[in-house]
């Protein structure tokens, strides 16, 4: 009997040992369809704030959440068309969605 507790490579909680990846609050998978075209997403939620000139910002933590989404990507078992960062609930605010797009192409 299998542990279902236990990540597996390419599930949606299949990360590394708690701490890290410590900018991704939680990820998933999107599909998206243009005729007989299917593109995977790999969906991440951070806590980071994603918009520029905003108080919190910073492009090093930024780039150190990229990194986390790239290892990430390569680990899964689905071929992965591009990665969607999106910010967490509590960071949601008018005047931007903070809403980052990166393409695996």
């Amino acid at each position: 009997m299998s542990d279902h507790r236990k990540a597996r490579r390419g599930s949606p909680s299949a990360f590394r040992p708690a701490g890290q990846t410590p900018h991704i609050v939680r990820c998933w998978h999107e599909w998206e369809f243009d005729g007989s075209d299917r593109r995977i997403i790999l969906c991440l939620e951070t806590k980071l704030e994603l918009r520029p000139g905003a108080e919190g910002f910073d492009p090093l933590l930024l780039d150190e959440l990229i990194a986390e989404a790239t290892d990430l990507m390569r680990a899964s078992v689905s071929p992965i068309n591009s990665i969607r960062i999106v910010p967490a609930e509590r960071q949601k605010r008018a005047g931007g969605s903070g809403i980052l797009h990166t393409r695996g192409d």
